[in-house]
């Protein structure tokens, strides 16, 4: 463990403090000593490139970790309550279903990202050639005007965005350690809400104030704002612009829900029969039961994958990377993640004592992040 892990954490840990660039990257670790100059150019430098890359690349990494996790999590749920009953073939659909999980992750990437190509790739064949999904779309779009909806929309925009201004004022008005102090009690009262909940009223209730919970929260942080209408473009760009996220978020969830399935349906079976039973007995309605005995009992397994999720997602890379051709294209305001970032920085740019240092950042916040999961999740399964 020394050696494996330890070893090179502490010389990451070194190298952050440097001037290591294509320069000084012959003396390696004898590279001139700067401190914290490397913290100070990624974290309070508003002129650095590198601090401005870094706030698209931590905004992109929350969307794509949260859209990421809660994809393969409630795919894999649907799909693994379909696999788990009895029916002809139930093998050799749960061996096509592991098909995804199967294909390496930069074959994933390359796949995906022909398929995503505007005039050629199959994606956009499908829904615009052969769909119609402009026209869909505008008959779409006239009954939402007929509705009013985009006006609700436009309303929950401004809203959201007064929101975002009032945090940001408050957050900009204190100092760093009060802003983190209030973003981090903030973050604890929804969780408290959460719990309570969870354990005095129900686990549904639970469930769906989490969810909302997270979603306004990054509506709110991001300034993020829901169209009010249906795009008709013909045959849009998916690589370039704000749908670059969605043509990353796809592919992952493609490529992991069947590994959440596997652990989900494990679950399942080890649910004593004689619940549901019991739950038909009394007249249960399938939505009840698996509210009441699935949903609960699943828990263990739930808290396990959302680790997972949140490990996996936050340092993904490689389905990205080959997306854009190994690093020939730039995945764009809206698709560098942390990960591409640390590595463009790193070994494109040739600055490694600034992607030292930024790894050394989203090294520690995944530890305390992590630790803040396995402890909520404990003591959740303590008071059960």
């Amino acid at each position: 463990m020394v050696f494996l892990h330890l070893a090179p954490i502490l010389q990451g840990f070194y190298m952050s403090f440097l001037k290591l660039n294509q320069i000084t990257l012959g003396q390696y670790l004898g590279a001139p000593f700067v401190g914290l100059n490397n913290y100070a150019m990624i974290l309070l430098d508003p002129n650095s490139p590198l601090r401005i890359g870094l706030i698209d690349s931590v905004r992109n990494t929350v969307l794509y970790t949260v859209f990421v996790t809660m994809g393969t999590l409630g795919l894999g749920m649907l799909v693994s309550l379909m696999v788990d009953r009895k029916f002809r073939g139930q093998g050799l659909v749960r061996t096509l279903f592991l098909f995804p999980w199967i294909v390496p992750t930069y074959v994933t990437g390359l796949l995906w990202g022909f398929m995503w190509q505007r005039g050629v790739g199959i994606i956009n064949i499908i829904l615009y050639d052969i769909l119609r999904l402009d026209v869909i779309n505008r008959h779409i779009n006239v009954v939402i005007r007929f509705l009013h909806i985009d006006m609700l929309l436009n309303g929950f925009n401004a809203l959201i965005m007064f929101c975002s201004n009032l945090f940001n004022q408050i957050v900009t008005s204190l100092s760093p350690t009060a802003g983190l102090i209030f973003v981090v009690a903030l973050i604890g009262v929804l969780c408290g809400i959460y719990m309570y909940l969870d354990r005095r009223v129900s686990p549904k209730w639970g469930a769906i104030f989490a969810c909302l919970a997270g979603i306004l929260f990054c509506f709110v942080v991001f300034k993020l704002q829901i169209p009010p209408q249906l795009g008709e473009t013909y045959k849009p760009f998916w690589l370039v612009g704000p749908n670059t996220l969605w043509a990353i978020i796809f592919p992952t969830v493609w490529r992991y829900w069947p590994f959440s399935m596997l652990m989900l349906l494990a679950g399942l079976q080890t649910i004593p029969q004689e619940l549901y039973e019991a739950a038909d007995i009394d007249g249960a309605s399938p939505w009840r039961k698996f509210w009441m005995i699935t949903w609960p009992l699943l828990k263990p397994v739930w808290g396990i994958l959302i680790l997972f999720g949140l490990i996996y997602n936050v340092y993904s890379f490689n389905i990205v990377i080959m997306m854009f051709g190994f690093g020939a294209g730039f995945p764009g305001e809206w698709g560098d993640l942390m990960m591409t970032n640390i590595f463009r920085n790193s070994f494109m740019q040739y600055n490694f004592g600034a992607g030292a240092a930024a790894s050394i950042i989203l090294l520690v916040v995944m530890v305390i992040i992590v630790n803040i999961w396995m402890r909520f999740n404990k003591t959740s399964e303590e008071y059960r």
